[in-house]
């Protein structure tokens, strides 16, 4: 059974450790939360706020990160495989992540394009 988190105020909280996959976090604020190599994987995060959340080390495959705000987000380390997420978002990831594994996960300077980047 997945869960089920709908427009709920995460800000600063500590998920070290957690497994949120196949999750459901639709309009959730985690503004400054941690959630440091925590399994973000096949999770909706439609519409989520993660402005500098820490995400170093997370495990984000196939997640759907539409419409969400990834803004000044520590993402070294991620990963992002077959992740959904918006064009200028990320272009914005792109432009300041360094570790190679992200980037290419990203797919940072891939010239392909698809609905969602």
């Amino acid at each position: 059974m997945s869960m089920k988190i709908s427009a709920a105020d995460m800000r600063e909280s500590d998920f070290s450790g957690s497994t949120f996959n196949g999750a459901y976090l639709e309009k959730a604020v985690a503004y400054k939360a941690n959630f440091p190599g925590v399994d973000l994987s096949d999770t909706l995060t439609d519409r989520m706020v993660l402005n500098e959340a820490n995400l170093s080390n997370a495990i984000l495959l196939r997640t759907v990160l539409t419409r969400s705000d990834l803004g000044g987000a520590i993402i070294e380390g991620a990963d992002f495989s077959d992740a959904v997420l918006d064009l200028p978002q990320k272009h914005a990831l792109c432009k300041y992540v360094t570790r190679v594994s992200t980037r290419v996960s990203l797919g940072c300077g891939n010239k392909r394009r698809n609905a969602y980047g």
